[in-house]
């Protein structure tokens, strides 16, 4: 049996919209994708300003320890020393 030509032509018509079904979902598939990326790309940038901002905090702790295990006074001093102006202010002692 051979297909009529109307048959032929609605298996391509079908093929076709098969086919431009799968374009579709192709299409979506890579905006996703991209929209993925561009936000993990984002969130790498706020990660490694965040990493930064930690070690110059992580830098500040550790000088303003130092100051007073040195022997700086911050009660009294606290004017001269950042580091002991940091202690000051984030343990509430001024």
């Amino acid at each position: 049996m051979h297909k009529t030509s109307e048959e032929t032509q609605m298996a391509i018509a079908q093929a076709i919209e098969e086919r431009n079904c799968i374009q579709a979902e192709l299409d979506l598939a890579s905006r996703r994708f991209r929209k993925l990326v561009y936000a993990a790309h984002a969130q790498a940038l706020r990660a490694e300003r965040l990493s930064a901002e930690y070690a110059t905090a992580s830098q500040q702790v550790v000088r303003s320890v130092q100051d007073v295990v040195q022997g700086c006074s911050p009660l009294v001093n606290s004017s001269q020393t950042s580091g002991s102006s940091f202690i000051l202010h984030h343990f509430n002692l001024n």
